[in-house]
């Protein structure tokens, strides 16, 4: 019984004695000394494989890409002669629509609307006003989900931002009783 103490007690001490500790082991993985720890699963050194970064430059290169609902959208418009031209910059993703109306704020016969695709950040149009008569002209702008009975925002931007807009976040949306919106509105005068 003595012999049998004495193996289990030998044992247990050199199990004491020889194991790590958790706690050793942590620190010995901490390389660098600021805290963190590598697992002894990690492969040092080596990044781990993201399926949708096919060419591996870091960049995802899905699809699928996640849409921000914070909108950011710029919009400038001014006189170039005989036109109005609209230039901007949003956040939004490439083929969202921006919504645009042309208006003379004292003859109302004087009108036109329509919409613009979203490329690479920008949207532009230009607007034939050469038979305009002279004053004030209101130039607004809008990114919203519900454009008209017959144009669609892309299929992703209705699911992202919702049927009638009520995802849309910014500094600048404008609450509807139907539909949310980000708009701008400038004033021109034609000479």
């Amino acid at each position: 019984m003595k012999k049998l103490f004495f193996v289990f007690a030998l044992i247990l001490l050199l199990a004491a004695c020889g194991g790590e500790s958790e706690r050793e082991k942590q620190v010995a993985l901490d390389r660098d000394g600021d805290g963190s720890t590598e697992t002894a699963d990690e492969d040092n050194g080596a990044e781990e494989f993201d399926e949708n970064d096919r060419d591996g430059d870091g960049k995802t290169n899905s699809a699928e890409e996640e849409i921000s609902t914070k909108v950011e959208l710029e919009s400038n418009a001014e006189i170039d002669g005989n036109s109005i031209v609209i230039e901007g910059e949003t956040n939004l993703p490439d083929d969202t629509l921006i919504a645009y109306e042309v208006t003379h704020e004292e003859d109302f016969e004087y009108f036109v609307d329509g919409e613009m695709k979203v490329s690479d950040g920008i949207y532009t149009e230009e607007i034939d006003v050469n038979d305009w008569p002279e004053g004030e002209l209101r130039v607004w702008t809008s990114f919203q989900t519900i454009l008209g009975t017959s144009v669609e925002q892309p299929e992703e931007i209705i699911e992202v931002f919702g049927e009638s807009g009520e995802n849309i976040e910014g500094d600048n949306v404008t609450e509807g009783e139907i539909i949310n919106s980000v708009e701008s509105i400038q004033t021109l005068n034609k000479n």
